[in-house]
């Protein structure tokens, strides 16, 4: 090998391992004091765009969770009021059954409809007081609850609630073909069925068909109006006055001087219902039935919603664990290996700095040629 000094080969290459030494050293230490093995793209390109991804799935689980408790808090705050209606309902009815009974006296029977008038507005206000967040839990409608980090339809799920305004002015509109509103659409109706029977060649059927016409051109809700359908075409009479008759039953008659009278059909509306004499607290009894099974059923909507909504947020811990474990495979540091390697290149780097000391020294030699 020639003997030269310009060139110091060895001490270039001494200082090529040394500055490789270096980087890997200061990568060690970063690793180390940062507990982060990705924390740049330049460390690891698909890791860190794995990882951030991931961010995105922890972070909005993170969020359906406080939205699926929010949730719950939504449907336990409906589930609260529904437990204070189904009480005053049953003191109600204790009321009406009360009041049924002939033998009460007129100072009994006024106590009686004052405690009876207290819980019908006290139904009215808990209904319309009853919100989360400025919203009321007893309007009808569908909400929906964005329990997943990303937008499918998957992602999200609804609460479908029912219009319990209805429990003090309905109660039952499947029985409610005269809507518990006075003589309309009631009288439309009976009128549709005495016109068609009229007709040449009726029959039971075009009599019921006159009749679910009828319903239908009525002011009753699309709700109501499907079901006061499906009453009157459970009716099996066939021949045209018993048809008509049984229809008439069911719906209201029509007296000479043009008033009508609700048939068996038509419940009296919880608000106007009263215990003032035997046969209103009758009818408010049967109201007072029809409520309660619609408050029971809207509280078996809501409990199921809550249990939902706990297996719901039950599944996102356990993403947000598992998703997090991944992650932590991808970017943490693993302190027993790069505390091996920090001994590792701190030696080398040592070496290093010792060799290349020896190396600047080599060009020293060439002067014993000289003398």
């Amino acid at each position: 090998m020639a003997a030269v000094i310009n060139t110091n080969m060895a001490s270039l290459q001494a200082q090529n391992q040394l500055s490789r030494t270096t980087a890997s050293l200061n990568n060690t230490i970063q690793q180390l004091s940062s507990g982060l093995r990705v924390s740049s793209a330049a460390d690891d390109a698909s890791g860190y765009g794995v990882s951030k991804n991931m961010d995105s799935v922890i972070n909005g689980s993170m969020v359906a969770i406080r939205n699926a408790n929010d949730g719950i808090s939504f449907s336990q705050t409906a589930t609260g009021a529904l437990d204070s209606l189904s009480n005053i309902l049953s003191r109600m009815r204790e009321l009406s059954t009360q009041a049924s009974n002939e033998a009460n006296g007129v100072t009994n029977v006024d106590l009686l409809q004052t405690e009876f008038k207290a819980s019908q507005d006290e139904l009215t206000r808990i209904l319309a007081a009853t919100t989360f967040n400025g919203v009321s839990t007893f309007s009808a409608s569908s909400r929906s609850f964005q329990i997943g980090s990303g937008t499918s339809a998957n992602d999200s799920i609804s609460l479908t609630t029912t219009a319990l305004g209805a429990v003090t002015d309905a109660a039952d509109a499947g029985k409610l073909i005269n809507g518990g509103s006075g003589s309309i659409p009631g009288t439309d109706i009976v009128n549709a069925i005495d016109t068609a029977s009229l007709v040449s060649g009726a029959t039971g059927a075009s009599i019921r068909a006159a009749a679910v016409t009828a319903v239908y051109a009525s002011t009753l809700s699309d709700a109501d109006k499907d079901t006061a359908a499906t009453e009157i075409n459970t009716l099996t009479g066939t021949a045209v006055d018993a048809s008509a008759a049984e229809l008439k039953a069911k719906i209201g008659t029509i007296d000479a001087d043009g008033g009508f009278t609700i048939g068996t059909s038509a419940v009296t509306a919880l608000s106007t219902a009263s215990t003032t004499a035997a046969t209103n607290a009758q009818s408010a009894t049967d109201t007072i039935d029809l409520a309660i099974a619609a408050v029971n059923t809207e509280s078996a909507t809501h409990g199921a919603f809550q249990n939902r909504m706990a297996f719901i947020t039950s599944n996102l811990s356990n993403l947000i664990q598992t998703t997090s474990a991944a992650k932590s495979r991808i970017v943490d540091t693993d302190f027993a290996a790069q505390t091996a390697q920090l001994s590792k290149y701190q030696i080398l780097q040592q070496a290093g700095t010792a060799m290349l000391a020896q190396a600047n020294q080599m060009g020293s030699n060439v002067l014993t040629l000289l003398k």
